[in-house]
């Protein structure tokens, strides 16, 4: 993978290779705790490399483009020139392999790196080796369908074998797609369109803006069918429901093949349209859709969780483990105030738990910044945060435990110094969480060189 990336990024991800490898003899002579936490932090530094990199891949080089041969049915019955037909015939099976070597270096990138379950994976070899064994028989078939304009067989096996090639090479992009993170698929794509509709904008080339509008209409299919066959969502049937209405949006705005050009909309206006609605893809499938209600009065922590949530949405939490972390906390504790009416003990204390776990993430990734940072007050103030939040995340789990127990006997007087005082946990540690990601916002612009995957301070669009 590293052949192919980009010279900076390439260096950096040599240099982690070259570290793990010195990191893993040094730990197979001589054990050294340090040594193998070290070795523990620089291995999921390069998962992460892969798996960004891979997702970056996959939406971007799996693009659905026109087919190289679409249009030789049109060559075939009007070029009359025999050698200039040759010649066209000759480049377009050339786009035609090169699109096929694309397409399969990919897919055995994603089958390599074990992304999708071991179903997926084998199905995924599967249709690319089929890929693979069709392409000389349609290219056969291609030459004989020019060769023979008049030959209703050659036309009959060529227009069936593209069909199959078609299905084959469409099939493998689906399953590439469904191997990586639906989250990274969705926030990457979203990045694409938005990269290509600001180059085609520049341009203003009415040729060059209805090809980006078609192709980011293409890449924001596949961002709803990702999002629709993720396993989130296919256990959560409000998820599936807010998918559907997205889907739903995306059609009614995307115009109809045979409409005609005089009345298309502005290209500006549709693709808009399309960010606007991948954009809240991927806040339902982060279930941010939750702070899609106002708090009522006697809710306190949802009140702190969307405060919180309102701070960072306006980061893009693409290549930004800081703000994803911060997103997800908001989402969890809202949840956790859903849970406090209910009888659910148990959904209340395994939300609990995995605030407690994020917190301890976000903390981790604050502190490693922080000690990258070459502004001395902006270092303390950010260190001084992080400290914090594990006593307040701790206590949040204790007395999370004391309110569950209470569950189903709300109004006592023990039930209510247990809410107020998680009440004024609850906001604490949604404060902390604004503090840090603040403080890292700042700290990022003062590091000189961060080591492994750089967060990535982007402000959010919105259309």
């Amino acid at each position: 993978m590293i052949e192919d990336m980009k010279p900076a990024e390439k260096e950096t991800t040599q240099q982690l290779i070259m570290e793990i490898e010195q990191l893993q003899t040094e730990c197979s002579v001589k054990y050294d705790q340090e040594k193998y936490s070290l070795l523990m932090e620089r291995l999921k530094e390069l998962k992460k490399v892969i798996e960004r990199d891979l997702v970056t891949r996959v939406v971007e080089e799996l693009i659905e483009e026109e087919a190289p041969l679409e249009d030789l049915e049109i060559l075939a019955d009007t070029e009359k020139d025999a050698s200039k037909r040759h010649y066209l015939l000759e480049r377009k099976i050339a786009e035609l392999l090169a699109q096929l070597g694309r397409v399969t270096r990919i897919a055995r990138f994603v089958a390599d790196a074990g992304s999708g379950s071991p179903a997926l994976t084998n199905e995924l070899k599967k249709c690319s080796d089929q890929s693979e064994l069709l392409a000389p028989m349609l290219v056969k078939a291609a030459q004989e369908r020019i060769n023979k304009p008049n030959d209703k067989a050659a036309v009959d096996t060529y227009k069936s074998l593209l069909s199959k090639y078609a299905d084959s090479l469409s099939r493998v992009r689906e399953l590439c797609d469904q191997a990586v993170d639906p989250m990274d698929f969705v926030q990457t794509a979203g990045v694409m369109m938005e990269r290509m509709r600001e180059e085609s904008s520049q341009k203003d080339d009415p040729r060059t803006c209805a090809k980006t509008s078609n192709v980011i209409t293409k890449l924001a299919n596949r961002v709803i069918s990702v999002s629709m066959s993720s396993p989130t969502a296919r256990r959560d049937p409000e998820l599936q429901r807010a998918l559907s209405d997205a889907k739903q949006r995306l059609r009614s705005v995307i115009p109809a093949p045979d409409t005609r050009a005089s009345r298309l909309p502005d290209w500006r206006h549709t693709t808009a349209e399309i960010l606007r609605t991948t954009g809240e893809v991927e806040s339902v499938l982060g279930g941010e859709n939750i702070f899609n209600k106002q708090p009522e009065p006697n809710q306190p922590i949802y009140s702190v969780a969307l405060d919180l949530h309102a701070s960072v949405r306006e980061w893009s939490s693409r290549d930004n483990e800081i703000v994803a972390v911060a997103r997800r906390m908001a989402v969890l504790m809202a949840r956790l105030s859903d849970y406090m009416n209910t009888d659910k003990q148990r959904e209340l204390l395994l939300t609990s738990k995995q605030i407690v776990q994020e917190s301890h993430e976000v903390a981790y990734l604050a502190k490693k910044m922080a000690h990258e940072c070459t502004d001395v007050r902006i270092k303390t103030n950010l260190l001084r945060v992080c400290e914090r939040i594990p006593t307040i995340s701790a206590q949040l789990k204790m007395l999370t435990a004391v309110k569950g127990s209470s569950l189903g006997h709300q109004g006592t007087k023990e039930d209510k110094e247990a809410m107020n005082m998680l009440v004024d946990n609850a906001q604490s540690l949604m404060r902390s969480i604004q503090d840090v990601v603040k403080g890292a916002a700042s700290a990022s612009v003062k590091i000189m060189s961060q080591h492994g995957p750089r967060n990535r301070w982007v402000r959010r669009n919105y259309y």
